[in-house]
């Protein structure tokens, strides 16, 4: 083999050393050609495109007669193998192993490759459509196919009035053998469709008696070749054709159609308007100009009739249908219109709503309300002069309901007016909204409304303006220099003298204080002419008469005054005597006459006095008769009578002097003597009347005249009196009589109230008459604030200052601040721009309640004028700071010291006792004092609520609530109690007191303490256990809460609870506690006592006593041992007594009661037998 190796190794290095010698050389030989050898392989594969595997060079593929040729070098080796898909080839391949020549009739014989396409039908006869032959199910239900590689297509079983699942299958190119492709075959069902045209028809006679649909329509499936008889039915209906016959259906019965025709009936009547809509009826019919409908619906017609129009209800509002089978007439309705309200607010009066039906206006609150139409529509905007609103229009739309929160906001345009009046205080009448006054350099200005008209006139008491008045039209911007000129005024004072029967009385003389003056005219009018501001007095004058009133005190005169008199003639009396020598005579009858007729008459008396009555200036005769005298000379006369007469002559009357006064502003008026002449005395005859005798003349005596001195009169003495008042005043004006203040101070004098005021009001413009005119007359400033406004009538005489501003401030918010230097008038108002001026602060100290509580306990109007403390948070504090005017904070100080009251105090004393059940003194059964029997454990219900826990004031248990109403009980009782306990019936546990405040709650315990070792195993069947100290509380615990009521009766909310406790319980080592309780009202009086009983206990105690070892033995075992039953039953009361403490300062001194018997009280006789009784037990 080596051997071998080397031949071919040296061989081919010769070659290669040839080549290399041949290729280097230069050896000028002769050249060899050299060509390479090559073979034919050719033959055929039967078929075309076979691919030649193996063959050197390109791919090898047989052409369209299936040969093919390749060439190949000499002794080219190498494997052949056909290759075409679908096919298979013999021989499968050729070996090469050296080719030294031409190879021809290399032949290959071709195989077609087939596979088996198989499965199962479950059907006999069913071809297989598609497969190659249509092969047919034979009696198994199988089918198999031979088909080639690669055949496709697809395969559809069939057979008549099948159907197959799959209907069929797709095959691709096919590959390999398909086994297993089965098919199930099922009945082929075919679909019978239609319509009928009305829902819910049954469709008899097909399969499941099939509905018509919502649409009418139907369909169901039959199947092949299926028969019968289709009916088509609906209550109420009928149908063309009445049925449809089917037989052997091979074939999809499609539009099987069926006209239904509704059995209909009428539904008619009014719905008493044209236009309403008849819902729920076909086609919502509507009603006619008349009102009347009328609907056709189908038999069965169930449904719900609704009339309805916009802005209309009905009655009924519906009626409702059930299965309609016959006409259905008079089917009325009868209609009411609907309103809807639109409402709101512009905050504003007078604005004009307009586009609102009616276009309304608000009111003084600026809200509107307005009906209108269901289903209105319209824009309302707002309107009014020198206003914008917004929103500025609202529309509606078809309005269907209220609509009460249209509310519009109002801005208002404003300009401002100024100018002059050249003097100060002078009020501009006309602008709207507050007063304007002209200040101290006569300038004013105001704000108005955007195209505002109106006049504005000045007005001042005294002057007149030029122009009187400036008129402004539809303002759109700032008017200033607006100016006025004042004049001063002149005011009159006039009326009528009258006489008392209405008749004018002339030649009246009226003069005026510093005025002017005047004289009536016949028909008794006057007019006096003063200045503006005059102050003073008129005095009507006129000899022989008086006036009513005697005079009209003007304090400031700002306006016309009118004033009537009524004069009152004068009288005066003559008085005289008749006598005979030294003998008056009785019963002559004087009469005083003259030719106008008699003015009075007389009669003497006993002493033959008379005195008659005539006017003043009276001239005529006194005539004295008398039956069976004659009187010479027979009368007397008189002539302008102007004074009293006695005895024929004129009383002179003494008249102290006026004292003078010097007035530095008045003067006094002086009468006129042309129009007033002096009072003279008149001249009477006088003539002593005598009896005639015969032949004896009587002599006549006369009496010389008299010059008399006049007395003063009614209006001189006024006028007196005016003068040293007004003397008075202006020395207090001027500062006599006053402390000297420091100089440049003038401070308002302190007096008592301040000068008198004397003026009348009517209807008077508070701010711009009233106070102005008693500032003059008091000679104060008085300044009342912007806020001041209203109409004040008042009369006020002779009233001091601060109560004139008071008298007229009465029923009005407005409040007086008194400064040094002048009076301020203002709202009280704590929002109001002067509170800061006219109010004070004080801060108070609560000593009983928290400062929030007093302030909450305020009357509400109070409240904001008081302010808690604020302290730590969740901590009481006890100061209020009040500020507010002065009469107002007055107010609230006295309301806060009634509020702070201490709460009254309540000693309870109490007293546990415990006795034998049949010791108690009945106690708990009937007791001997008035009690009443009422509560139960745990509960109050007072024979209300729960009937299972209310017991209607029985106690369940025994449990009786008994009390003694007053001391004298209470001392009876504790005199039985401590009967009872010294004679050992009765052991009283405890005494303890408490001082309780009026409605707070109080406690009292008098427990004891016990301390007991619990044990219990840690766990279940563990070996451990767990031993724990327990503390337990038993004993008496006493809850009392105490009220006061205006009787200084007293309730008292009781609640006790008694506990006992035992070591060890009855077939139980734990202890055992028993716990009684009781609660209830009683009311008492000062002294009373309220008693709880029927806490009662049983114990029982068995006593067993053996001898060791004997008492076990059987049947005699109990000769050595004996037992013993005790059972006891405790009755345990508490009895508390409430007694009142003072809080007038005084301490409660708390002592322990003493043991000593209370002393002996009277009782009633049935008591003191039932003690008596208890006490001989």
């Amino acid at each position: 083999m080596a051997r071998k190796k080397i031949r071919r190794l040296l061989s081919g290095g010769a070659i290669v050393l040839f080549i290399v010698l041949f290729c280097v050389l230069d050896i000028s030989v002769q050249a060899f050609e050299a060509v390479k050898v090559t073979h034919t392989v050719s033959g055929s594969a039967g078929v075309s495109g076979v691919t030649m595997q193996g063959l050197p060079g390109p791919t090898v593929v047989t052409d369209q007669n299936g040969y093919y040729s390749a060439t190949v070098d000499y002794g080219w080796k190498g494997t052949v193998t056909p290759v075409l898909e679908g096919y298979e080839f013999t021989p499968k391949s050729k070996i090469y192993s050296k080719v030294t020549g031409d190879m021809s009739n290399e032949n290959y014989t071709p195989s077609e490759i087939t596979y088996t396409v198989s499965g199962k039908v479950n059907m006999e006869g069913v071809e297989m459509n598609g497969l190659p032959g249509n092969p047919i199910t034979g009696s198994d239900g199988t089918y198999s196919a031979t088909v080639p590689h690669g055949w496709q297509g697809t395969v559809t079983p069939i057979k008549e009035g099948y159907e197959f699942k799959p209907s069929n299958r797709g095959y691709p190119p096919v590959k390999s053998n398909q086994t297993n492709h089965d098919y199930t075959p099922e009945p082929r069902m075919l679909l019978i469709a239609g319509s009928v045209g009305v829902e819910g028809v049954v469709m008899e006679g097909l399969p499941g008696n099939i509905v018509s649909t919502q649409g009418g329509n139907y369909s169901v499936k039959v199947q092949y070749n299926w028969g019968g008889k289709v009916t088509p039915k609906k209550e109420g209906y009928e149908f063309s054709p009445p049925y449809t016959d089917y037989s052997n259906v091979t074939e999809t019965q499609s539009n099987q159609d069926y006209i239904g025709q509704a059995l209909t009936y009428v539904i008619s009547g009014t719905a008493g308007m044209a236009g309403v809509q008849m819902k729920g009826l076909p086609a919502d019919p509507i009603t006619d100009e008349n009102g009347y409908y009328t609907a056709t619906v189908e038999y069965g017609f169930s449904k719900t009739v609704e009339p309805t129009l916009d802005g209309y209800n009905f009655t009924p509002a519906s009626k409702i249908y059930t299965k309609v089978n016959s006409d259905r007439l008079n089917e009325n309705y009868s209609a009411a219109m609907v309103t809807i309200t639109i409402a709101g607010t512009t905050k504003m009066e007078g604005v004009v709503m307009n586009g609102l039906p009616g276009n309304p206006i608000t009111g003084k609150d600026g809200s509107y309300s307005v009906t209108v139409d269901y289903g209105w529509s319209d824009t309302v905007t707002p309107m009014k002069d020198g206003y914008t609103f917004t929103p500025e229009t609202k529309p509606y739309v078809a309005v269907t309901k209220d609509m009460t929160s249209e509310n519009y906001t109002a801005k208002r345009i404003t300009y401002t007016i100024s100018g002059s009046t050249m003097v100060p205080g002078v009020t501009i009448k006309g602008f709207p909204g507050k007063v304007v006054v002209s200040d101290s350099s006569g300038n004013y200005s105001a704000t108005v409304d955007y195209g505002w008209s109106g006049t504005i006139t000045p007005a001042k008491d005294g002057y007149d303006f030029d122009p009187s008045n400036i008129q402004f039209d539809n303002i759109s911007g700032e008017q200033p220099n607006q100016s006025f000129t004042p004049t001063i005024q002149k005011r009159t004072v006039s009326g009528k003298i009258l006489s008392q029967n209405g008749q004018p009385i002339a030649d009246v003389y009226i003069i005026a204080d510093s005025g002017g003056s005047a004289t009536t005219g016949a028909d008794g009018e006057y007019e006096v002419l003063v200045d503006h501001g005059w102050r003073g007095k008129i005095t009507p004058t006129k000899d022989g008469y008086t006036f009513n009133p005697t005079n009209k005190q003007y304090p400031v005169v700002t306006s016309d005054q009118k004033q009537n008199f009524t004069g009152v003639v004068r009288t005066f009396t003559i008085t005289d005597s008749v006598i005979i020598g030294n003998t008056p005579i009785t019963g002559v009858l004087i009469t005083a006459s003259n030719e106008k007729g008699t003015v009075g008459t007389a009669t003497t008396d006993a002493n033959g006095k008379f005195t008659v009555e005539v006017p003043y200036g009276w001239s005529g005769e006194i005539i004295p008769t008398k039956e069976g005298l004659q009187f010479n000379p027979p009368s007397q006369t008189y002539t302008n009578i102007t004074g009293n007469y006695k005895n024929g002559e004129l009383e002179l009357i003494k008249i102290a002097p006026t004292p003078t006064t010097t007035t530095p502003t008045t003067t006094t008026p002086t009468v006129p003597t042309s129009t007033t002449p002096k009072p003279t005395v008149p001249t009477p005859t006088t003539t002593t009347p005598t009896i005639p005798e015969p032949g004896v003349p009587t002599p006549t005596t006369s009496t010389p005249p008299t010059e008399a001195e006049a007395p003063k009169t009614a209006l001189e003495q006024d006028i007196a009196t005016m003068q040293k008042q007004l003397a008075q005043l202006l020395r207090q004006r001027s500062g006599e009589g006053q402390v000297p203040t420091a100089a440049g101070i003038g401070e308002l004098a302190s007096g008592s109230g301040g000068p008198l005021i004397s003026n009348t009001f009517v209807d008077n413009d508070l701010p711009t008459e009233v106070l102005p005119a008693i500032a003059t007359q008091a000679g104060i400033s008085i300044i009342p604030d912007e806020t001041v406004a209203g109409m004040i009538t008042a009369d006020i005489q002779d009233q001091p200052l601060d109560t004139a501003l008071e008298i007229v401030l009465a029923g009005t918010q407005y409040i007086v601040k008194k400064t040094p230097y002048y009076y301020l008038v203002c709202s009280g108002g704590i929002k109001d721009t002067m509170f800061a001026n006219v109010s004070e602060t004080r801060r108070l100290r609560m000593n009983y309640i928290t400062s929030e509580a007093a302030v909450g306990l305020l009357a509400t109007p109070f409240r904001e004028y008081a302010q808690s403390e604020i302290g730590p948070t969740g901590t009481n504090t006890y100061t209020v700071v009040v500020t507010a005017p002065p009469k107002m904070m007055n107010r609230i100080i006295s309301d806060l010291e009634q509020i702070d009251r201490p709460l009254s105090q309540i000693l309870l004393d109490a007293r546990i006792v415990v006795m034998e059940k049949g010791d108690l003194l009945n106690l708990g059964v009937e007791w001997g004092w008035p009690k009443i029997q009422a509560g139960m454990f745990s509960s109050d219900h007072y024979a209300r609520g729960d009937p299972e826990r209310d017991f209607g004031g029985e106690g369940p248990w025994g449990i009786q609530i008994g009390y003694t109403p007053d001391a004298l009980f209470t001392s009876s009782l504790e005199l039985t109690l401590n009967l009872l306990a010294q004679n050992g019936e009765a052991t009283i546990l405890t005494k303890p007191q408490v001082l309780a405040q009026d409605g707070k709650e109080s406690k009292i315990e008098v427990t004891t303490e016990e301390y007991y070792m619990l044990t219990s195993p840690e766990l279940a069947g563990s070996f451990y256990t767990r031993t724990e100290l327990q503390e337990i509380k038993s004993g008496t615990t006493l809850t009392i809460t105490p009220h006061l009521g205006d009787n200084n009766d007293i309730t008292l909310q009781v609640a006790v609870e008694v506990s006992d406790s035992i070591p060890r319980g009855r077939g139980s080592d734990l202890p055992v506690v028993t716990r009684r309780k009781a609660e209830n009202n009683v009311t008492i009086k000062d002294g009373g006592t309220v008693a709880l009983a029927g806490l009662t206990e049983n114990r029982t105690r068995k006593d067993v006593r053996r001898v060791p070892g004997f008492s076990s033995i059987p049947l005699i075992g109990s000769l050595f041992k004996s037992s013993n039953n005790e059972n006891s039953t405790r009755e345990i009361a508490v009895f508390v007594t409430a007694r009142l403490v003072s809080n007038k300062g005084q301490a409660v001194e708390f002592t322990q009661p003493s043991d000593i018997p209370a002393p002996l009280r009277p009782a009633g006789n049935d008591f003191k037998a039932r003690l008596r009784d208890s006490l001989l037990r």
